[in-house]
């Protein structure tokens, strides 16, 4: 972890509605959206049909207190997500994270190594499902420099998803189930722990 400036552009002004996500310098462009607005994203932001990874997220349908994931690449993001928004099994997925690089240089090959190395630790994640049925190993199939491009560009996705309050890629200890009341893509509020006192009174 280093420190890091990022920019957060709110499309509407709703913290909650589209946001888009930059970490300075850097040519990573992450868009976090709801499933429901993904046609006005496809027509806000054109660079959603570059190479790129994506975050299908969600609750499960039979344990509501579960988080479900679904991680996933594609040589276009925008037409992927098209795909999957007409698939019965997606119908866990509410919410959605989309990074795309700014400069074109992601190929597809890139972009499956990354999301080979981000299923792997999403796995270590215990309050969260993933829908993702083939685990990709892509380690070892690109030079070695390209490799650590990479792992710069996974760093950088971790934060990024982290800044739009998605905690997938955060090391929990502890507790895996989400209290009441989790907001998808805000966290697990924990309930303070009240004590009053008074006279004649403690409690």
């Amino acid at each position: 972890m280093r420190p890091r400036s990022i920019k957060i552009f709110l499309l509407d002004g709703d913290p909650a509605g589209i946001r888009d996500a930059q970490i300075s310098m850097s040519t990573i462009h992450a868009i976090a959206f709801r499933k429901l607005q993904l046609s006005r994203v496809r027509d806000k932001y054109p660079d959603l049909s570059r190479a790129g990874i994506y975050l299908l997220l969600g609750f499960d349908e039979l344990q509501p207190e579960r988080l479900v994931a679904y991680i996933g690449q594609a040589e276009s993001v925008a037409v992927r997500l098209g795909i999957h928004a007409g698939k019965a099994d997606r119908n866990f997925w509410t919410d959605t994270i989309a990074l795309v690089s700014k400069d074109e240089n992601l190929t597809g090959s890139h972009a499956r190594y990354v999301e080979a190395r981000l299923i792997a630790d999403a796995g270590l994640n215990p309050r969260w499902t993933l829908q993702n049925t083939q685990k990709p190993s892509e380690d070892g199939k690109l030079p070695p420099a390209e490799r650590e491009e990479m792992e710069e560009f996974i760093d950088q996705t971790k934060t990024l998803v982290g800044a739009l309050s998605c905690d997938l890629f955060k090391v929990v200890t502890g507790s895996s189930t989400p209290a009441a009341g989790t907001d998808l893509m805000c966290g697990t509020a924990e309930a303070p722990l009240f004590h009053y006192k008074g006279r004649g009174f403690e409690c």
